[in-house]
This record gives structure tokens, sequence and C-alpha cells, in this order.
């Protein structure tokens, strides 16, 4: 919504020499404000140059980034990939109650397309945004400060010896145990897979889930290290994850080593992640999802932080910020970034 006030005063005369007429205007279109003032001085004093009068123009501007004073929950942290936030293909991201953010200067820093919709309490890039306005609720405020990786100063869980080699679970009922799966965790053929609290890390291949298999957990947090170790959850999959309240992962549900492969991807694809409570931290990675997923509906909170994030085709991503409804906490909100109220111009 725009406001235009006009207000013209006429200034008093400072010496018999100098008479000014100011006019000002304050405009407030959406969450940037926008004072704008033009002087004309009327001046006897320069007379004897030729010239009576000049003129002088200021004009300052201000950001509102209503929730931006509040901790981020879907964070894109390249800074300057086109992109870096990315919706296509009816895909929505439902964050009323936090912020989105985009790190990338460049001129599509955040993008959406093709009925694609991002709903947030506030949407902020660094660079530009792209798409039209139609996408956006409220519009994207563009030129922002970056916010720093606010998860950077937690020190990843110890990886010890490997406890178990190429684990694979097909077709059965059981209870895993936290430990070190080197080779991956596979899951697939309708099983149902309940983990036991504590910290699992998946090292050196995927943890992938495939269609029809079940998976759940409270207290569990997953650290993803060495090559190709991503998450694939399939079509079909169900997943129902809790991160940890105390402990080394505490608020962390997913935690990508920071020093892996640059882009490697993680897909969220299966259509059942209706709860994913807690922090899914992939500082190196690329958040994707599509096919008709729907992720985190029945979370207290889920807070997305990557280096890149994805979503096309029907995808469906609900960030709630309902902290006080759990013990998990929200690891992400002591980040160091852009306040409510910002001097741009």
């Amino acid at each position: 919504m725009r406001y235009v006030l006009p207000l013209a005063m006429l200034c008093s005369k400072p010496t018999a020499a100098i008479h000014a007429t100011i006019l000002s205007v304050l405009t407030i279109v959406d969450q940037k404000v926008t004072a704008s003032s033009s002087c004309e001085i009327k001046t006897t004093f320069i007379g004897i140059l030729g010239k009576t009068k000049f003129s002088v123009n200021a004009e300052a501007v201000a950001v509102w980034d209503s929730g931006t004073g509040n901790a981020p929950c879907l964070l894109a942290l390249h800074p300057s990939s086109p992109e870096a936030l990315y919706l296509d293909s009816n895909a929505k991201v439902d964050a009323q109650s936090c912020s989105v953010h985009s790190n990338s200067s460049n001129i599509k820093g955040t993008a959406a397309y093709s009925n694609s919709y991002i709903n947030a309490a506030s949407n902020c890039v660094v660079g530009s945004a792209s798409g039209g306005s139609s996408h956006y609720s409220p519009n994207v405020v563009t030129g922002c400060d970056t916010i720093a990786d606010p998860l950077a100063g937690i020190a990843p869980p110890n990886v010890g010896s490997c406890d178990y080699n190429n684990a694979e679970y097909d077709s059965v009922s059981t209870i895993l145990s936290p430990g070190v799966y080197c080779g991956g965790l596979t899951i697939k053929g309708n099983a149902v897979i309940t983990f036991r609290s504590g910290t699992y890390v998946i090292k050196n291949s995927s943890f992938f889930v495939d269609s029809n298999s079940r998976i759940s957990g409270t207290g569990v947090g997953f650290y993803l290290t060495g090559s190709d170790a991503v998450l694939h959850f399939t079509s079909n999959s169900s997943v129902n994850l809790v991160a940890p309240s105390t402990g080394d992962m505490a608020g962390i549900l997913f935690f990508e080593d920071r020093s892996v492969s640059a882009d490697q991807t993680h897909y969220f694809d299966s259509n059942n992640i209706s709860r994913i409570e807690g922090a899914v931290y992939l500082s190196r990675g690329i958040f994707s999802s599509d096919s008709n997923t729907q992720i985190g509906a029945n979370s207290a909170f889920t807070t997305v932080i990557a280096r890149k994030i994805q979503l096309n085709s029907n995808a469906i991503l609900t960030l709630n910020a309902d902290y006080s409804a759990t013990t998990v906490p929200n690891v992400a909100s002591g980040y160091s970034g852009a306040t409510n109220i910002r001097l741009v111009k």
C-alpha cells in the first residue's frame, strides 16, 4: 500500500538575504519508506553573480523488514548464485510466522516462476528478485544485509570408527541404534524403521529411504560426512523425525559436514515428510524438493539453512515457528543479520 504525505512549509528568513521554500514528501510502499525533500533557495547575496535562486534535493530510504528481526526459518547462504532461492511449477513456501532470506547478491538472488509462491512474515534478498510481485507476500525487500550463517559456531559431532558398514534394511520392521554408518544407510522394500535417540553419522554414501518405507524417531540427529553423504527421500516414503533437545546435535536434525564438496543435492521428494522438527543444516549443499512433496506441516518448527534451495513441481514446504510447542531448541535464533529498520540511502 502507498501513502503520500505532502508537507509544504515556508521557511522563516534566517537572514534578510536568504528565503527558502521546502517541499517534503514521505512515501511508504509496502516495506520501504522514502523521504524526499526539495528546497528552492532565493538569495540576494549571490545575485551579484547573476543567479537569484538555486535548488537543493535530498532523499533518504529506509527499509522495514517485518519479521527479519527474528531468526530466519528459510535461508539460502550462497553469496552470489543466480536463483540461490528458487521456486517453479506451483511450488509453495508457507512461512507466515518467520522470515525468508537469500544472501545472494545476484539480480536473481531469489526467483519464483509458474504459479509458485512464497508467503512469509517477510521476504528479503541481498541482490534482487525475479518472477514478479505476484509470487511473493509480502513483496521482496531487495538490497538487504547478508545474514551470517547462524550455525557456523556449532561444532560438529565426533566421528569415530565404523559401527556399521553398507547398512541396508529391506522389507523389515526394526529399531536402529546410534553410531557411525560407513557406506551409508539404505532403507527400502516397505521397511518400517524406528531410530533410537542419539547421533547417527552417515559416512561416504547416502541416507536413502525408498518408496513405501517408513522411518521415525525422536531425539535424533544425522551428521552427513564424506563423499556422496546426501539425503534421498523418494516418493511415497514416510518421514517423521524430531531433533534432539540436548547434546552435541541439540536442535539440529540434519547437519552436513562443512568440509564436503559444494553443491551436492539432498532430495526431499517424499510426499509424506510430515514432521522434520528442528534445523535442516546443509551449508554446502542444495535442498531440493519436487513431485508433490509436502514437508513439515506437522512440525512445531522447521528451519532450513542451505547453500541453495530449489523447490519444483507442486512441492509445499511448511515452515512453522511455534518454538514454545517443543523442547527442541531453535539454535538459529542467535543469528547476526538485518535489523527491523535499516537506512539504505
